[in-house]
C-alpha cells in the first residue's frame, strides 16, 4: 500500500467514528428540543398546560415521542393505527367516544362463567371520525390521552398495592407509560423513552413556558 492511501485509509479509520457521533448527537433530546420551531414549541407548552395538575411532563413527552409536537408528517402513524398529537388509537378513543363498551357472548341467552367478554368493535365510519377529529381538535385529543393515562394509573397503582404491597413511584409512573402505549400487555422500551424526556425536561427545568 502506498503511503498517501495508508493516510487515507487511517484518516477514514478516524473520522468514521466522528462522523457517527455528529449523527448520533443531531437525534439528542438536547438537539430536538434546541431546533423546535415556533409552532412546535406552541403544541409542546399547551401540552404542558394541558397535562396539569397530574401529567404536565408526561403529556409533554408523549406529544414529543408520538409527533414531535404536532409535525404534520408525524400526526398518523398507520400500522397502529393511531394519530393526533398524543398518537391515540383510534379503536380506544371509537369505542370511548361512541360508548361502544363490550359484548357478552352467553349460552342460551343466560350469562355463567363460561360466557366470553367480546370488544366491540367501532365501525370504519367510527374511526375515520375519530381519525379526523383527533388531528384536527386539539382538546378532544388532549381528553383521551388523559383519559388513558388515569386508566393506566388505575391500574398500575392497584397492580402495585396488590403484587408489592406498597409503592414504588418511579416504577409507578414506568408502568403508567408503559401502559399507554403498550395497553394491559405493556411496553416498557415506550415507558423508557417516556422517563428519557421526562428526565431531560427536568434537568433543564422546563415547566411550559407559555406567555
Amino acid at each position: 500500500m502506498q503511503r498517501s492511501q495508508f493516510l487515507v485509509a487511517s484518516l477514514g479509520v478516524m473520522v468514521m467514528p466522528y462522523v457517527l457521533f455528529g449523527q448520533r448527537k443531531n437525534y439528542s433530546l438536547k438537539y430536538q428540543w434546541k431546533i423546535l420551531t415556533e409552532k412546535q414549541k406552541e403544541v409542546r407548552d399547551r401540552s404542558y398546560v394541558s397535562g396539569l395538575p397530574r401529567y404536565p411532563k408526561t403529556l409533554t413527552a408523549i406529544a414529543w415521542q408520538e409527533s414531535s409536537f404536532g409535525l404534520p408528517s408525524k400526526m398518523e402513524n398507520p400500522k397502529d393505527p393511531s394519530g393526533g398529537v398524543f398518537g391515540n388509537s383510534y379503536v380506544t378513543v371509537a369505542r370511548r367516544h361512541f360508548r361502544l363498551g363490550q359484548e357478552v357472548s352467553t349460552s342460551n341467552g343466560i350469562v355463567d362463567a363460561t360466557s366470553h367478554v367480546q370488544y366491540v368493535m367501532p365501525s370504519s365510519t367510527q374511526r375515520g371520525y375519530v381519525r379526523r377529529r383527533l388531528k384536527t381538535d386539539f382538546s378532544f385529543d388532549v381528553y383521551h390521552a388523559l383519559r388513558t393515562l388515569a386508566e393506566g394509573h388505575f391500574i398500575t397503582e392497584l397492580e402495585t398495592y396488590v403484587l408489592l404491597g406498597r409503592r414504588f413511584r418511579s416504577q409507578d409512573w414506568l408502568g403508567v407509560w408503559s401502559y399507554y402505549n403498550g395497553g394491559a400487555k405493556g411496553s416498557p422500551k415506550y415507558a423508557e423513552e417516556i422517563r428519557k424526556k421526562v428526565a431531560f425536561m427536568e434537568a433543564i427545568n422546563y415547566q411550559g413556558d407559555l406567555t
